[in-house]
């Protein structure tokens, strides 16, 4: 038979009230947009601690888990922010905001590739087929938390019908996708 450990009043005193602290992080993040949970970890010394984790999704993310948008037009959203970063350069090395050196050639990052440059045109034609309503709600999408995703879609496009908001975006993000793909058709009969 196998002994059990003593009981520890002050030990369950500590557990209790971390697990708490730890409910109400994880509903202070829900409210956020957060996919949040509470865990148990053991630390180097074997005692258990509960703990908020979470992982933060943005609002494209959110409504791909809902089924309001496909996944291609997710994935063409995703290409089209990662078009933008390439082609200002956050994607390069040189540029990143974390490592910046000064050289006597000139300023850091004012060397383009070809990369860049690609990935400005993909931005570009992307941008050129969106209506300008279009453009905007996905701009402002992007920038902000995907908690409050309804009131973004009503301020840019002016419809207040919550039934008509996930709609919207799916139409927005079809066109995301018709544009990338329409830019890649294109690129191979170039190439």
């Amino acid at each position: 038979m196998a002994k059990r450990k003593p009981h520890n009043p002050a030990e369950d005193m500590r557990l209790r009230l971390e697990q708490a602290a730890a409910r109400a992080e994880r509903d202070r993040l829900k409210g956020q947009g957060i996919d949040a949970l509470v865990v148990a970890e053991w630390d180097e010394n074997k005692v258990k601690h509960w703990v908020a984790k979470g992982n933060r999704k943005d609002v494209f993310r959110v409504l791909l888990d809902r089924r309001a948008i496909d996944q291609n037009a997710f994935d063409a959203i995703r290409r089209y922010e990662e078009a933008l970063d390439t082609s200002m350069g956050h994607n390069s090395p040189e540029r990143r905001p974390d490592y910046i050196r000064a050289s006597s050639d000139g300023a850091p990052g004012q060397n383009i590739s070809q990369a860049m440059i690609l990935a400005s045109h993909r931005a570009r034609w992307v941008r050129d087929r969106l209506s300008a309503t279009d453009m905007r709600l996905l701009d402002t999408l992007r920038m902000n938390a995907p908690a409050h995703w309804h009131q973004i879609v009503q301020m840019v496009t002016g419809e207040v019908n919550d039934d008509a908001h996930a709609p919207r975006v799916r139409a927005m993000a079809e066109n995301v996708r018709d544009a990338m793909a329409s830019f890649d058709r294109l690129s191979k009969k170039a190439a």
